[in-house]
């Protein structure tokens, strides 16, 4: 496994970060697919950050020392508060919460606004 991810802002090697990277980096730990890489994003979204125990139980294997030094396990909202506190203002998203309820005429909007 190649320790390759999107956006590492340090001068090594870049990890794959495992609680915010989307599938097709997670593609890059061995054994792990399409499907299973999709499988492992949904999980993370509905359960919370993942650990290595709860990634190994989800691969059904258990990661290398190699594999455990290229992967982050860094919790999502420290991931989510370098990104905001970084100098690169990529896109700007203006947001308001559901209320979970699926009505059809539900306040929520998402705006995705390019700079």
């Amino acid at each position: 496994m190649i320790c390759a991810s999107s956006r590492s802002r340090s001068s090594g090697p870049q990890l794959i970060r495992e609680n915010f990277d989307p599938p097709e980096m997670l593609k890059a730990i061995a054994c792990v697919g399409h499907r299973l890489a999709r499988a492992t994003v949904m999980f993370r979204e509905s359960a919370g950050n993942l650990d290595p125990e709860t990634l190994e139980v989800l691969i059904r294997r258990i990661l290398s020392d190699n594999e455990l030094e290229c992967l982050d396990f860094s919790d999502i909202s420290r991931v989510v508060g370098e990104v905001l506190a970084s100098d690169i203002e990529e896109e700007y998203i203006e947001w308001e919460p559901t209320n979970r309820s699926r009505v059809p005429n539900s306040r929520a909007f998402c705006t995705l606004n390019l700079i």
